[in-house]
C-alpha cells in the first residue's frame, strides 16, 4: 500500500468513525451495520477508479530510457560525431522524447490520493466539518455580501448538538463470533449540557447481578452508575473488579481470554480500551453541517483552481503532458466528488433526523383539585401515590384537625379533606390512563383553563414542535442562557468556546423569533463574557433597527481586591418589529408599591386613625428607604389611601387656564400658577375638587397640587435597576427549604416579574427555553395572580432538575403563592391546568434506527456494480432506515396506541410509549378544547391556527375496522360536524363517502398529514 493510500485510508477511517463503529449507538450503529460495504467503496473502489483512469498510460522505465540515451551518445562520440550533430541525431531525439513521456503510474496514483488526503483533512476536526473557507495557506475567506458590519464564526453554517446523555449500553465484538455489551441498569445523570459538580464523582460499578448471557455467544456485563462512598474506590478500582470477575468466574473464561489479553506492544487490554470508550461517551457534543455538499464542492473547485491547476505548467508542456495533467485534475475532482457525495448523505441524514419534529413520549397533566369532577374524588382520596406526593410537595401531613372545623390529614385521605383543600394539585402521572381520560373528558374547554406548558426536552426540538401552534402568538420571550464563562456552565468543542456558543444560540433565537408576535419582545440575561457577541448575533437575526435597549442589573456588592469589581449583569431587549411595540412602557407592578400598600392596609386594619397612620408610614419609609426608593414621596394618607402631591395640574407652558380655586378653610382664592392651570374650570371642578383630589396647604398663599394615589402609580423601566441576586436563592429556599441546595444561581422572580410586566398587556404568552429552575413560571404565575390577566407560560428544560426543581416549583405555586422554608403559609394558589410533555431526544431518534435492505434492492448489488456504487453513495441511509420506529414507518398507524421507542432515561435503557395523539395535536398546531373516549375511539375537537374547526379521530384498526368505523361515524360524529372544516382519521377508511353534498368538511388521512408535518424539509 502506497504512502498516499495509507494516509487517505487513515483519514477515511477517522471521517467515518470506522475505529469507533463497534459502538452501538447513533450514527455509529448505522455505519457499523453497513461498515464493510462503505469500507469497500471508500478504500477499494477509489483506488480501482484511479487505476482505471490512468490505465492507458504505459508505465515506462525512465532509468532504462536514460541508460539507452547515454549508450547512444557514447557510440556517436566514439564515431567522432560533432557535439552539435549529436543533439539533433534522430536516435538521441527519440530517446529524449521517451524520457519526457515516461509516466510513473504508481507515483501518479499516490499524488492523487495524497491530494485527496490534503483536501479533506483541511476541514475535518475531531468529528466535525468546520466551515473554514480556505483562501490561501492559513488564510480563510468569510462570506460577505456588502453588509456594513458582518458577524461570522467558525461554526456559522452548522447546527450545534448538545451533549448526549451518558449512554446506557455499549456493544463490541470479539474473535470467534463472541460479542459483549456493557449495559447500565441503574443510576442517574443530568441530561443537558451543564457539567454538574457533585460532592463525589459517580463511577460505573458492577451490579449485584453482574452479568447475564444472551444466547451462547453474547455476554452482557451489567453496571450501575453512582457515587461510591469508599474514597479509594475510583473508576480504575471498579474496572479491576470487572477483570477479577472475568478471571474468577468459570462461565466467563472464554470472554476473559480475549478481554484480558495484553497485546504484544504492551498496549491496553481490550477490556481497558472498550471500557475507556464506554466511559468517555458521556460528553458527545458535535455539529451537523447545514450544507456540507455545497460547502465542500465549492471548496474543492477553489482547491483545484488555486493549488492543483497551474496555467504556467500547461503552457510550457506538450499535448501529451497537458492531457495527463487535465486527466489528473478530472480524476481528482471525480473521486473527491464521490467522497463528498457519501459525506453529504451521512450529514444530510443526520440533519434530517435533527430537524425532524420529535415525538411526544409522555403527556401528564397537573390540575387544581377544584377543577376535578366530584365523581373522581374517591379515586383521588384512595390513591396512595398521589397522597405521598402531596406530603412531599405541600406538607399536608402537618394539617391537623381542630375545633374550628379543620379536617386533618389521614391515611387514606377523606373527601372532606379534599373539600377543604381545593388548591391541591392532582398529577395524572400517579393515575391510570382511564382516570386521565375521564378527567380530560370533563372539560368543556380545556384550553381555557391552561396556565402553561412545560417541555422536558432539548430546547431547539421544543421550539420546533411549538412553531405550528404558537407562531406569532408569544408576546415575550425571556431567556437566561449559559453565560459561557468557561467554568462548566456550557460544554463546547475544544478550541471553539465562543463559536460553539454562537452556533447554539443562533438557531434557537431564530426559532424563537418565529413564535413572537409582531410587537413581541425578546429579553436575554447575559454577563460581560458573551454580551458583545450576543449583541451582534441578535442584530443579525432580529435586525439592528429592532434593538430596544439594555438594562444594567446591579445584583451584588463585591469587596474582593481586584482591578474593577463586577457587580452587575445585563438584560438585552430586542423586538421582532420595534415599530409594532408600544411607544411607552408602563407597569403597575412595583415591589416598593406593594410594600407600602401592604403596610397601609395593616395599619388601617389595626384601627389606627389617619394621623397615626401617616406618622407610622413615614417612619416605615425612613427605615426602608433603600427598598422604597423613589416612592418615598408617597408619604401622605387619607381615606382614599396613600398619596403624593403633584404639580401636574399646573400648565407647563404660558397660556394656561386662569380662574379662581377657593381654599376650603379661608374662603380665599388660591395663588395662581405662573402659566395658569392645565385643565378647564369644569374639569377641575368635576375631577379634582368634587372628588377631593386637591392639596391646598394651610392657606391660600400656596399653589394648589393634586393628589396622586399610590394605587394608581405606574412605573417606568429604567436602564439601571438594583436587586440583590440572592433573592433568587431565597425564593427557592422558601419553596423547598433553607437546606435544599436545589439549584445554583437562580434568577430572582422579582426581577423577571418586573421586566415581563412592562412587555405584556392583557392575557399574554411568555416563553422561556432555558427554563432552569422555573423562575419565569413563578413570575408569570405571580403576575397572573396579581393582575387577574390570563397570562400563560411555555417553558423548556432538558436537565435532570426538571423533575427535581422546575416541575415541583410550578406545582407548589399552583397550591400556594405563600411559602416559608418549604411549608405553605396559606392554601391560596394559582388555579388552573399545566400540561407536561416529555419529548423524544435526538439521541433517542438515532438510537431507534434500524437498517433493513429492501428485497428488490439486494439482487441488483451483484448484477449492477454501478447501481451498487450509486446506492451506497446516495440512497442507502434514507432508504434502509425508512421503517425505523423513530422515523414513523407506515406500519406506525396500524397500532397507534402501542407505539414504543427505546430511550435512555437516568442512564437506563427503557421502553417508552409514544403519544401519537398528542404529537399530532402539536404538529397540527391544534388548540384542543375537548377530548373524549368512546370505546375503541379517541376524539379531539378544537381549532387550527387559522381558526378552522377540526376533529381528530384515532382508533386501532384491529379493534374497529373500516365498516365499523363508518357506522360509528355516521351515528356519533356526522350530526355534530356543523362548522367543522376537516376531519382527520388514521388508517384505511372510506368515511368521505358519507359526506353530504355541499358539506363544509372534508376527511384527510392522519398518516399523510403526520409525515408531511413531522418531516417538513422532506415534504
Amino acid at each position: 500500500m502506497s504512502d498516499g493510500l495509507k494516509k487517505l485510508c487513515a483519514l477515511i477511517h477517522e471521517l467515518f468513525q470506522f475505529d469507533a463503529a463497534d459502538l452501538d449507538f447513533g450514527i455509529y450503529r448505522i455505519l457499523r451495520l453497513r461498515r464493510q460495504e462503505v469500507k469497500r467503496f471508500l478504500e477499494n473502489d477509489l483506488v480501482d477508479r484511479v487505476e482505471r483512469a490512468f490505465a492507458h498510460y504505459k508505465s515506462v522505465d525512465r532509468a532504462a530510457a536514460e541508460e539507452a540515451l547515454r549508450a547512444t551518445v557514447a557510440d556517436l562520440r566514439k564515431n567522432q560525431v560533432p557535439e552539435a550533430d549529436i543533439e539533433t541525431n534522430p536516435a538521441v531525439v527519440e530517446h529524449k522524447k521517451r524520457i519526457a513521456m515516461a509516466v510513473n503510474r504508481e507515483a501518479l496514483q499516490d499524488d492523487i490520493l495524497s491530494r485527496l488526503y490534503d483536501f479533506f483533512s483541511r476541514y475535518y476536526d475531531r468529528g466535525d466539518f468546520l466551515s473554514r473557507r480556505n483562501f490561501r495557506g492559513n488564510t480563510y475567506a468569510v462570506p460577505y455580501a456588502g453588509e456594513e458590519v458582518k458577524i461570522h464564526w467558525a461554526n456559522a453554517d452548522q447546527y450545534y448538538i448538545k451533549s448526549s446523555a451518558r449512554h446506557a449500553h455499549y456493544d463490541f465484538d470479539l474473535p470467534g463470533g463472541l460479542s459483549v455489551r456493557f449495559e447500565v441498569v441503574g443510576g442517574g445523570e443530568e441530561r443537558d449540557n451543564t457539567k454538574a459538580a457533585p460532592d463525589r464523582e459517580r463511577v460505573y460499578q458492577l451490579d449485584a447481578t453482574p452479568y447475564e448471557f444472551k444466547g451462547k455467544k453474547r455476554l452482557v456485563l451489567r453496571f450501575v452508575f453512582r457515587a461510591d462512598p469508599a474514597p479509594d474506590h475510583d473508576q480504575a478500582w471498579h474496572l479491576a473488579q470487572v477483570a477479577e470477575l472475568l478471571k474468577a468466574d468459570k462461565a466467563l473464561m472464554a470472554w476473559g481470554s480475549h478481554l484480558l489479553t495484553v497485546p504484544n506492544d504492551g498496549a491496553r487490554t481490550p477490556l481497558e480500551k472498550h471500557f475507556e470508550r464506554f466511559g468517555r461517551s458521556e460528553s458527545y457534543d458535535y455539529f451537523i453541517h447545514k450544507d456540507v455538499s455545497g460547502f465542500l464542492r465549492r471548496e474543492l473547485d477553489h482547491y483545484l483552481k488555486t493549488e492543483v491547476m497551474h496555467l504556467d505548467d500547461i503552457e510550457s508542456q506538450g499535448a501529451p503532458r497537458v492531457e495527463e495533467y487535465l486527466s489528473r485534475i478530472k480524476v481528482l475532482r471525480a473521486l473527491a466528488g464521490d467522497i463528498i457525495t457519501f459525506l453529504a448523505q451521512v450529514e444530510e441524514f443526520q440533519k434530517r433526523l435533527w430537524l425532524k419534529k420529535k415525538f411526544v413520549l409522555q403527556t401528564r397533566w397537573c390540575v387544581s383539585m377544584q377543577l376535578v369532577p366530584r365523581d373522581l374524588w374517591p379515586d383521588v382520596a384512595a390513591n396512595d401515590a398521589q397522597r405521598e406526593a402531596w406530603v412531599r410537595l405541600f406538607a399536608i401531613d402537618t394539617i391537623a384537625k381542630d375545633l374550628a372545623g379543620t379536617v386533618g390529614y389521614s391515611v387514606p385521605l377523606t373527601l372532606e379533606f379534599l373539600e377543604q383543600n381545593p388548591t391541591l394539585v392532582l398529577d395524572t402521572a400517579h393515575f391510570p390512563r382511564d382516570f386521565t381520560d375521564r378527567l380530560l373528558a370533563s372539560f368543556d374547554d380545556l384550553d381555557e383553563k391552561m396556565l402553561g406548558t412545560l417541555f422536558h426536552a432539548e430546547n431547539f426540538q421544543a421550539l420546533q414542535l411549538m412553531q405550528q401552534r404558537y407562531c406569532d402568538r408569544v408576546k415575550c420571550v425571556y431567556i437566561d442562557p449559559p453565560y459561557n464563562t468557561g467554568i462548566g456552565d456550557f460544554m463546547y468543542k475544544d478550541g471553539f468556546q465562543h463559536s460553539s456558543w454562537l452556533a447554539m444560540m443562533e438557531d434557537r433565537i431564530a426559532e424563537a423569533r418565529k413564535i413572537l408576535t409582531e410587537g413581541g419582545v425578546l429579553l436575554t440575561s447575559i454577563d460581560e463574557t458573551e454580551r458583545h457577541r450576543l449583541h451582534f448575533l441578535l442584530g443579525s437575526v432580529y435586525g439592528e433597527d429592532n434593538f430596544l435597549g439594555e438594562i444594567i442589573w446591579k445584583n451584588a456588592t463585591d469587596n474582593n481586591p481586584t482591578r474593577i469589581a463586577t457587580e452587575h449583569e445585563y438584560v438585552i431587549a430586542w423586538a421582532k418589529d420595534a415599530s409594532q411595540v408600544e411607544k411607552v412602557w408602563k407597569s403597575t407592578q412595583s415591589d416598593a408599591k406593594d410594600l407600602l400598600l401592604q403596610k397601609y392596609a395593616e395599619l388601617r386594619g389595626a384601627g389606627f386613625k389617619m394621623d397615626a397612620i401617616q406618622t407610622a408610614l413615614r417612619e416605615f419609609i425612613k427605615e426602608n428607604s433603600e427598598t422604597v426608593g423613589e416612592l418615598e414621596r408617597y408619604k401622605f394618607v387619607d381615606e382614599g389611601g396613600i398619596y403624593a402631591g403633584s404639580e401636574s395640574v399646573h400648565n407647563p407652558h404660558p397660556g394656561g387656564y386662569k380662574y379662581d380655586v377657593i381654599h376650603p378653610e379661608t374662603g380665599k382664592a388660591m395663588r395662581l400658577p405662573a402659566n395658569g392651570y392645565r385643565f378647564p374650570q369644569e374639569t377641575m371642578k368635576r375631577e379634582f375638587i368634587e372628588k377631593d383630589r386637591l392639596i391646598y396647604g394651610p392657606d391660600e398663599n400656596r399653589i394648589v397640587k393634586i393628589k396622586i394615589y399610590l394605587n394608581e402609580y405606574e412605573e417606568s423601566l429604567r436602564s439601571v435597576t438594583s436587586l440583590d441576586s440572592r433573592l433568587g436563592s431565597y425564593a427557592l429556599n422558601a419553596l423547598f427549604g433553607n437546606n435544599s441546595n436545589t439549584f445554583r444561581n437562580p434568577k430572582p422572580p422579582q426581577l423577571l416579574r418586573r421586566l415581563i410586566s412592562f412587555v405584556v398587556s392583557g392575557p399574554s404568552i411568555v416563553c422561556d427555553f432555558f427554563a432552569g429552575s422555573g423562575t419565569t413560571a413563578q413570575a408569570v404565575m405571580e403576575l397572573r395572580a396579581h393582575t387577574k390577566a390570563a397570562h400563560r407560560f411555555l417553558l423548556t428544560e432538558q436537565g435532570g432538575h426538571f423533575d427535581s426543581v422546575l416541575l415541583p416549583r410550578v406545582q407548589k405555586l399552583m397550591h400556594s403563592v405563600d411559602w416559608k422554608n418549604g411549608v405553605p403559609g396559606s392554601r391560596n394558589g394559582v388555579v388552573g391546568v399545566v400540561q407536561v410533555l416529555v419529548l423524544e431526544g435526538y439521541d433517542d431518534t438515532i438510537d431507534n434506527l434500524v437498517m433493513a435492505r429492501p428485497k428488490d434492492v439486494a439482487p441488483l448489488f451483484n448484477e449492477e456494480p454501478d447501481f451498487a456504487r450509486d446506492y451506497v453513495l446516495r440512497y442507502m441511509l434514507e432508504n434502509e432506515t425508512r421503517e425505523s420506529p423513530s422515523l414513523l414507518g407506515l406500519t406506525a398507524f396500524e397500532r397507534p396506541f402501542s407505539r414504543v421507542l427505546r430511550v435512555t432515561r437516568d442512564d437506563v435503557s427503557v421502553e417508552s410509549p409514544v403519544d401519537l395523539i398528542e404529537t399530532f395535536h402539536w404538529l397540527l398546531g391544534m388548540t384542543v378544547r375537548t377530548r373524549q373516549v368512546d370505546g375503541a375511539v379517541r376524539i379531539s375537537r378544537g381549532a387550527l391556527p387559522d381558526g378552522a374547526e377540526v376533529v381528530v379521530i384515532w382508533r386501532d384498526p384491529a379493534e374497529l375496522d373500516a365498516p365499523a368505523l363508518e357506522a360509528w361515524f355516521e351515528a356519533k360524529v356526522l350530526p355534530t360536524l356543523g362548522s367543522v372544516s376537516v376531519v382527520y382519521i388514521n388508517g384505511d377508511q372510506q368515511v368521505e363517502r358519507l359526506r353530504p353534498e355541499n358539506a363544509g368538511w372534508r376527511v384527510e388521512r392522519t398518516d399523510q398529514a403526520f409525515l408531511a408535518k413531522m418531516f417538513p424539509t422532506q415534504a
